[in-house]
């Protein structure tokens, strides 16, 4: 921190990203599911937060490059993803104690084989000492030029509303509520594959999700 108030920090980091197994469905030359793990090898990040001299506020800025890899079933459409990635992004916050707000933004177009836009929006107000009430507001927009001709579009995009409803039994544990409408199938698709691939077939495809959740959160 220095005298006039403002603070900064940051971190770097080295290492290998695993990220959740992917299944990509293919309907051409006939229908066909394939899946594959995705991995980020010698990575390479940092990150920079900045606090002003307002209480509550934090930005910040971070970034990692590696090299995608990919293990398991693939294809020869999927192993165009075996690349070298830049991804960047930004975040913003703001707590008080009745206000919440957050906000990050990801972004990768360094690489003509794979494009990502995503951001988020979540505010939240605490009505009373243990009532809260949020909202949430997602897009994410995902290219990937080896597998537009056999993909449906909707794999690559995702929005979605969101309003939820908490109680703060104390400031370590929560029960939480939720009820989610999403757009596309980036994040929300049928877990049968075998009705994914005749729904495509029939063209008869369910583009949109809606989702009650109910949680509990704590920390210590």
């Amino acid at each position: 921190f220095f005298e006039n108030g403002w603070g900064c920090a940051y971190d770097a980091y080295v290492g290998e990203l695993d990220l959740m197994p992917q299944e990509v469905v293919f309907l051409e030359p006939e229908p066909d599911v394939y899946e594959f793990s995705p991995k980020i090898q010698d990575l390479v990040g940092v990150r920079f937060m900045i606090q002003p001299p307002v209480a509550g506020w934090n930005f910040g800025a971070s970034a990692y490059r590696g090299s995608g890899s990919l293990t398991g079933e693939s294809s020869s459409q999927v192993d165009r993803l075996v690349d070298q990635y830049l991804f960047w992004g930004a975040s913003l916050e703001y707590l008080s104690d009745r206000w919440w707000l957050r906000s990050e933004f990801l972004a990768q177009h360094e690489n003509d084989a794979f494009g990502l836009d995503g951001v988020y929006i979540e505010p939240a107000f605490m009505i009373t000492k243990h009532w809260q009430a949020a909202a949430r507001y997602e897009w994410m927009e995902i290219t990937v030029s080896a597998l537009k001709s056999f993909v449906p579009r909707s794999f690559f995009e995702h929005q979605s509303v969101a309003v939820g409803l908490n109680y703060w039994i104390n400031p370590n544990f929560v029960l939480k509520a939720a009820y989610h409408i999403a757009n596309g199938n980036r994040c929300a698709r049928p877990s049968e594959l075998a009705g994914l691939i005749a729904a495509f077939q029939q063209g008869d495809f369910e583009e949109e999700t809606n989702l009650l959740s109910l949680g509990v959160q704590f920390s210590f």
